[in-house]
């Protein structure tokens, strides 16, 4: 696996927060007022989530990244926490959240469907009812239809990052190599993700008793289709806590 906690010194630089990603997620939760960010990374898009909100809930599996928002992006309103995404039930009360996002293709992280189900039952009780839920992955109806193997390389001022997918024993293997440009040393990582089709997901949340999805492709709202770079999907959570 890649090192998240190295990752921290350089995730803001490689991946800055989008305007268009923050003002379509804070849009769509504008009247939220307790909300859970899951898999938070360096806290820098939690930080945009925060303005107006009674509270919000931070959580990462990697206590480096945790450590990195902590001191990077801090808020009077904000609460981050070092804690698995697949165990939300055991650490918050049911009802604990109005709202819930989970951004950065964080769900790929879990192991599959089974691991997704259980991860949907366990948020629907920590989410009121009908809490929202807004979430994103990239499009692997798109990269598996079309065999892509390699995601555009990032250069900046002090790291070069690439990456590619390497299909192996029936798994899809996230492959990176960082290069730290002032020391000339590599950081190499070696993940396997889940990648969630479209209408998986979309059954998944039916059986774990979500709202049908609203889909996009992009930020911008337009609509999902087999081309699109991203799938995004805004759901409600089950009428009843469970």
């Amino acid at each position: 696996m890649p090192d998240y906690s190295r990752m921290a010194e350089w995730y803001d630089e490689i991946f800055p927060v989008a305007p268009a990603e923050m003002a379509f997620v804070n849009a769509r939760l504008h009247d939220r007022r307790r909300i859970l960010d899951i898999g938070c990374g360096t806290g820098n898009k939690t930080v945009l989530l925060a303005p107006g909100r009674d509270d919000v809930v931070a959580i990462d599996a990697d206590d480096g990244m945790i450590a990195a928002a902590t001191t990077g992006h801090p808020g009077p309103n904000i609460r981050y926490a070092v804690l698995d995404m697949a165990d939300l039930a055991g650490h918050f009360p049911v009802s604990s959240f109005d709202a819930a996002v989970c951004l950065g293709n964080t769900l790929t992280h879990l192991a599959g469907p089974d691991s997704l189900r259980r991860f949907l039952d366990s948020l629907g009780r920590v989410l009121v009812p009908g809490g929202r839920f807004v979430a994103q992955i990239l499009n692997y109806d798109r990269i598996i239809e079309n065999g892509v193997t390699d995601l555009p390389r990032i250069e900046t001022a002090k790291v070069v990052f690439t990456r590619r997918y390497d299909w192996r024993d029936g798994l899809m293997h996230f492959v990176t190599d960082c290069l730290d440009k002032a020391s000339g040393t590599t950081d190499h990582g070696d993940t396997v993700l889940y990648p969630f089709r479209k209408n998986e997901i979309e059954s998944l949340l039916a059986d774990a008793g979500f709202a049908a999805p609203e889909c996009f492709g992009a930020y911008d709202g337009s609509e999902w289709t087999m081309a699109s770079y991203h799938f995004i999907f805004d759901t409600a959570s089950p009428a009843s806590a469970g």
